[in-house]
């Protein structure tokens, strides 16, 4: 498969990208993207390792690491604290975990915009930008706390404490 030549992004583009991703912060709130439980996914490619975290994870319960491969990438062009990450939906996972936030500090959880994470990849896959925006991006990109989020946007959820497995719910096929 031949690998698409990235075009550059003009400066007109560049700043109506920025001004979009800015405006997320701004949308109507809506209290059904407000979740009551998290789901944090475990992405490993071999069976085996998933075992593995699983069986971890009952032990130890969810633990902050640092951010690694995409999520790491992510994160250096961004403001947004080191965590434990979660959707506030299920996804089409054969395995996932799930917490309820009522069970969470609420003062250690926070809300990012899902588009901007994805924004990024894609302009990083297929554009040219310069520094400039990426340090623009960094200026306007941050995590609201979850006491503030009123379901502004679609959000992944960031959890800066580990989480005992007590409080915990893994789901996996039987």
């Amino acid at each position: 498969m031949q690998k698409l030549k990235k075009k550059e992004l003009s400066l007109i583009e560049q700043e109506q990208k920025l001004l979009e991703l800015e405006s997320l912060y701004h949308q109507q709130p809506n209290s059904e993207l407000v979740p009551t439980k998290l789901y944090h996914f475990i992405k490993e490619d071999k069976p085996e390792l998933i075992t593995e975290a699983l069986n971890a994870i009952k032990q130890e319960g969810l633990k902050v690491a640092k951010p690694r491969n995409t999520t790491n990438f992510i994160d250096q062009k961004i403001q947004r604290p080191v965590g434990i990450y979660f959707w506030g939906q299920p996804i089409l996972e054969e395995v996932y975990i799930t917490v309820k936030v009522n069970c969470l500090d609420l003062t250690k959880l926070y809300a990012f915009p899902h588009l901007i994470a994805d924004t990024i990849l894609k302009i990083n896959e297929e554009y040219i930008v310069n520094q400039e925006f990426w340090a623009k991006l960094k200026e306007i990109a941050y995590t609201i706390p979850f006491t503030e989020y009123q379901g502004q946007f679609r959000a992944e959820f960031i959890y800066t404490a580990d989480i005992s497995a007590k409080l915990l719910t893994i789901n996996q096929p039987t």
